[in-house]
Formats: C-alpha cells, structure tokens, sequence
C-alpha cells in the first residue's frame, strides 16, 4: 500500500510536466518517461547507498516500478556493476535520451544504443571512481553483468 501511495504520489508530480516537455520538446512519452524513471531509480539507489546497500534501492525502485505497466515498460534495467573491490548498481535506459545530440556528442553511461560492453566499461570507470560506502547488507541484488 505504501508504494502504490509513492507511486501514485509521484506520477501525480511528474505527469504534467512530462506533458509539458512533450509537447514542447516532441520527444515521445515513452523517451520521456524512461528518463523520469531513470532518475527516480538513481535517487532509490543513492539513498540507499547512504544506508549502506546500494542493492536495496535498486530493489525497492523495480517493485515500485511493476506496480504501474507503463511505468515497467519505461523503467530501466538495473545491474550490479563491480571494478576492483567497489560494486555499485548502474542501469541501461529503456529509451535513448538523445544526449549523443548535445554539443559534446557523447552517449551517456545508461546509453541503450551503445554496445553492451562499451557501456558496462563506462559503468565500471564510474564504479571504480566512487568513494568506499559502508557494509552492505544481504538483500537480494539485482542482476549481476559484471
């Protein structure tokens, strides 16, 4: 009951201004939401990487997506990604962001069109840059690529 009432809560918040973007911007609802999804799952990631296992916070966002089908379709998939003796979760878009069209001409980290292991490369640098956070718990984590 608790995450239907977020969910419901946030879908609340973001759905006009997700209509907003759209029409201004063109990008198609689902481009749209997979980036809101995209950060509502690093803020489910970070805070639980504040309490010490960044694998919860993956969790609770892939149970808070499948409440809704749209949302689930929009969501990203979620990995546990380690380099050296830090691990962190990363993600794969559900829908490209069209970053790669910015003045910098670059694929973002959680680039669906990028090759697999060229993002999982780019996920572990990240990954091996990142500060040592507290012990981790024993929640079950999410799939594991690397």
């Amino acid at each position: 009951a608790l995450r239907r009432a977020l969910l419901g809560s946030l879908l609340e918040f973001v759905e006009p201004v997700l209509e907003a973007q759209h029409r201004w911007s063109r990008f198609s609802r689902h481009a749209l939401w997979s980036m809101v999804t995209s950060s509502w799952a690093e803020q489910f990631v970070s805070i639980a990487r504040q309490l010490g296992d960044h694998r919860r916070g993956a969790c609770e966002a892939q149970a808070l997506f499948a409440l809704d089908a749209r949302i689930a379709d929009a969501a990203p998939q979620l990995y546990a990604v380690h380099a050296g003796n830090q691990a962190s979760t990363c993600q794969r878009r559900a829908a490209c962001c069209l970053y790669y069209r910015s003045p910098r001409r670059d694929f973002c980290a959680s680039c669906p069109i990028i090759p697999a292991d060229e993002r999982l490369e780019r996920n572990r640098g990240w990954v091996a840059q990142q500060a040592p956070v507290g012990v981790t718990s024993t929640a079950v984590a999410p799939a594991v690529l690397a």
